[in-house]
């Protein structure tokens, strides 16, 4: 029975996706046969029934103005509630965001809480909807939503990848590169405006997939400015649909104050 529901649900998806192909251009065989691959690869029914997720691991930032590393705590709701805690007890840095409510706070050793600013905000919400988390799971079906067949090509000389250039109703471009030995999607290329000002061409790369739940996951994930590495991330554990609970992405209260002695 299970098998057979399986079967089922991948084919509503296969479904879907030759219907959604119908507006994106000639190439839509083409373009349907590498994400009907991808999404397969990446664990079918059980990636897309990904609601929430908890994950621990390590940061790494690597730019020069910024360097060292910080071990990292991310229990996000899809598509756009998440809380991010790096350090413990009094040295603990707590990010929070929640884009149903338009609001974000950064809580520091417990006590000091910060709103998000617009800008933080918004920048959140570009990232949110560039994570593939978000862009391969509900991105594909958004009203004026396209999807170009871009081509093949042989990354560092070999790795053979096929791309495809994905624009949003806000002409947001992202190009997505997809292993021709895996059918996984290896790098997301897209323009970004750091918060220095600077415009840079970022790259977001996975490795070391492994299947955890169902779900084929990249357990590291590298980020690049102008080919330069900028940060990376080193998953150490994840669990899937755990049922985060409302409260973990509530705006925070600061502690009663002491009583004095």
């Amino acid at each position: 029975m299970k098998n057979h529901l399986r079967k089922n649900h991948w084919a509503l998806v296969a479904a879907w996706l030759l219907l959604a192909c119908a507006g994106w251009g000639q190439s839509n065989e083409k373009i349907k046969t590498v994400l009907d691959r991808a999404l397969e690869a990446m664990g079918g029914p059980a990636f897309l029934q990904v609601k929430d997720y908890s994950a621990v691991g390590r940061f790494y930032a690597l730019k020069e103005d910024v360097e060292g590393w910080a071990e990292f705590s991310d229990q996000t709701r899809l598509p756009g509630k998440t809380r991010q805690q790096t350090g413990k007890k009094g040295d603990a840095e707590v990010t929070l965001y929640d884009l149903d409510a338009g609001k974000g706070w950064f809580v520091y050793g417990g006590t000091e809480i910060k709103p998000a600013k617009p800008e933080q905000m918004e920048r959140f919400k570009k990232g949110a909807r560039r994570d593939y988390n978000n862009l391969f799971r509900s991105r594909l079906q958004e009203t004026g939503f396209s999807i170009h067949y871009y081509g093949s090509d042989i990354l560092d000389g070999r790795r053979p990848v096929q791309i495809l250039e994905m624009i949003d109703a806000e002409n947001d471009t992202i190009l997505a590169y997809f292993d021709d030995n895996t059918g996984l999607p290896f790098r997301l290329e897209y323009q970004d405006t750091l918060p220095n000002g600077r415009r840079v061409r970022v790259w977001d790369e996975f490795y070391n997939w492994h299947v955890i739940e169902g779900v084929n996951t990249p357990m590291r994930q590298d980020r690049l400015h102008n080919g330069q590495p900028a940060s990376q991330v080193f998953l150490t554990g994840i669990r899937y649909n755990v049922g985060l609970a409302d409260s973990l992405f509530a705006e925070p209260v600061p502690p009663p104050p002491k009583k004095k002695k």
